[in-house]
């Protein structure tokens, strides 16, 4: 599933730490892994960067390499959502489903700190809200069309009504996905979606 990971002793190695630590870590459920047979364990990558994150400690430049080549290769995917129960779904969903270790997600709340921000990212694909408050998807739809006319953008909302369907016609997207959604379900369909867009 990860084509970058670590066992405990090559990270025990790079963090300069004990094996019996990483253990104990993993056992504390604070570092997260893959289990295998015989008490062995592969750790992700993401799963070491975001446990560093965690708990605030140095990334050695050995890791750091290993991180920027693991996101060299990634499908970006911005998601402008401010629905924090969806952000964090979302999140999980491409963190522990199958086959979702290409994809990087940058989430935001807020349409108006996207559209800052995204220029920065350069993203493969934007999954997008439509009722937002401040500015809604509409809005930082027709923009994105109009700044990035070759960025893919997927409508993610609850108000895929005839009324939004008519809206939505004035602007560019390539795909629809109604709230409330199987995780399982998403999963397939942004991975379709990928292979079939980009």
């Amino acid at each position: 599933m990860y084509k970058n990971a670590l066992t405990t002793n090559k990270l025990a190695r790079i963090l300069n730490v004990s094996q019996s630590l990483v253990l104990k870590w993993l056992k504390e459920d604070k570092l997260k892994s893959i289990p295998l047979p015989s008490k062995r364990y592969k750790i992700p990558i993401p799963f070491v960067h975001d446990f560093l994150k965690e708990y605030k400690m140095p990334i050695p430049s050995e890791l750091q390499k290993l991180i920027d080549e693991e996101s060299s290769n990634k499908v970006k995917i911005v998601l402008i959502d401010d629905d924090q129960g969806i952000v964090d779904l979302i999140e999980s969903a491409f963190k522990y489903s199958p086959n979702t270790e290409m994809f990087e997600l940058f989430p935001y709340k807020s349409g108006i700190e996207a559209l800052i921000e995204i220029d920065k990212i350069k993203p493969d694909l934007v999954l997008l809200d439509l009722e937002m408050p401040e500015i809604d998807g509409f809005e930082v739809c027709s923009k994105l069309n109009s700044k990035y006319p070759e960025l893919k953008i997927v409508i993610v909302s609850v108000h895929l009504n005839d009324k939004n369907y008519n809206r939505i016609s004035n602007i560019k997207y390539i795909d629809t996905i109604a709230k409330p959604f199987k995780v399982k379900d998403f999963v397939e369909k942004i991975q379709t979606i990928v292979k079939t867009n980009l």
